[in-house]
C-alpha cells in the first residue's frame, strides 16, 4: 500500500495516521481503504473516525516533529506529534 504509521495515544487507540505522501491525505478512496485496512487488523480504530474519513472530517498536519516529513491525518480534536495548542476542526 503506502509509507504510514498509525497515531495512537496512552491507551493504544488510533488518533490519527502519518502519510509519507501528503496527496494522499486529500484522496477520499485512498483515505477509504487506508482506514479499512486499519480498522480489519484489529487496531483501536473509532467507528466515528472511520465515518470522519468517508465525510472528509479531519485535520491534516504537515509534519515538523521529525525529518521524515510527510503529513498527520488527524481525527476528533488530538494533536499531531509536535502540535502546539487546541486543535482546530476541518481540513
Amino acid at each position: 500500500m503506502a509509507d504510514f504509521s498509525e497515531v495512537r495515544d496512552q491507551n493504544e487507540v488510533v488518533r490519527g495516521i502519518w502519510l509519507k505522501n501528503p496527496h494522499e491525505a486529500n484522496n477520499i478512496y485512498f483515505m477509504t481503504m487506508l482506514s479499512a485496512k486499519i480498522a480489519s487488523e484489529g487496531a483501536k480504530f473509532p467507528e466515528e473516525y472511520q465515518a470522519a474519513v468517508l465525510a472528509k472530517q479531519y485535520r491534516i498536519v504537515p509534519n515538523t516533529y521529525n525529518a521524515s516529513g510527510g503529513v498527520f491525518v488527524m481525527f476528533g480534536d488530538a494533536l499531531a506529534p509536535g502540535e502546539k495548542g487546541p486543535a482546530s476542526q476541518g481540513t
